[in-house]
């Protein structure tokens, strides 16, 4: 019963509490999916064309997405390649070819 009593206040915390970092996903051959709202939507209108590891940084707080990578270029949440966002060193061929990090101690920079 105890078991059961932890597991039942960990999936609650995670429901009132869960951050909004991981609210859109962005991958393959254009795809988009986002969990705003608590439902599910496609999209089509990402730019970003790969068979493998792709990076996305959503805003925490609020879900909303900030930019995404498939670790050859940086695009903007209005998918267009950000300013020097061109001609990394990753590869499309790579399991996960990025990784994006906050900068430590300033949480708008990555």
């Amino acid at each position: 019963m105890k078991k059961l009593l932890i597991a039942v206040l960990l999936f609650i915390n995670g429901i009132l509490f869960s951050q909004k970092d991981y609210q859109n996903w962005i991958f393959g051959a254009h795809v988009a999916l986002s969990f705003s709202n608590g439902t599910l939507t496609a999209a089509l209108s990402p730019s970003i064309n790969t068979n493998e590891g792709t990076a996305v940084q959503n805003n925490p707080v609020n879900g909303q997405l900030l930019f995404y990578t498939d670790g050859e270029k940086i695009y903007t949440s209005s998918h267009q390649i950000m300013s020097n966002g061109n001609n990394l060193n990753g590869n499309a061929s790579s399991t996960q070819s990025s990784l994006i990090l906050k900068q430590p101690g300033n949480n708008n920079l990555y």
